[in-house]
């Protein structure tokens, strides 16, 4: 025990400077901790392409999807791209091919592409993933071009 004036015993100072109540004062933790934000891992069954596509959506949208219930639709938006991708390879620029009797009729693998491209169109609506998804949603749109616009970009030079 300590000694004040007057001889009466006083407790000892929770804190170094005398302040007994600093003690009661919850201490301020600071920021929290940043985690690093970690895409889930890419289904593994889509190509190169699909998980190259998985890690370019997951890496733009962070944390605003949900590992949980948006893999779905992320995972269709992937095999979408990569339905048209591998159509489109084989369609090259057969448009026309024949039918059963000779007759000359549109490649099934048009059909393909088109098909493809509709889900994609969805499923971009349904992310945000382009300028009226993110102004319907309440997006902000961003100022630089995103890791996604560069790779569509990219991606429509080749095709």
């Amino acid at each position: 025990m300590v000694t004040g004036r007057g001889g009466h015993d006083m407790r000892p100072a929770a804190d170094p400077s005398g302040n007994a109540r600093v003690s009661l004062v919850p201490k301020d933790p600071g920021p929290a901790p940043v985690e690093a934000w970690v895409a889930p891992a890419a289904p593994a069954e889509l190509t190169e392409l699909g998980q190259s596509i998985w890690h370019i959506v997951w890496d733009w949208g962070q944390r605003a999807f949900d590992p949980v219930s948006d893999v779905y639709v992320i995972t269709r938006y992937c095999q979408a791209h990569e339905m048209a991708h591998s159509a489109r390879a084989q369609l090259g620029t057969n448009f026309i091919t024949l039918g059963s009797t000779g007759q000359e009729r549109v490649n099934p693998l048009f059909s393909v592409v088109k098909e493809a491209n509709a889900e994609m169109a969805k499923c971009e609506a349904v992310l945000g993933l382009n300028p009226e998804a993110r102004a319907r949603l309440g997006i902000a749109a961003m100022e630089a071009d995103s890791k996604f616009d560069e790779f569509m970009k990219k991606k429509n030079r080749k095709d």
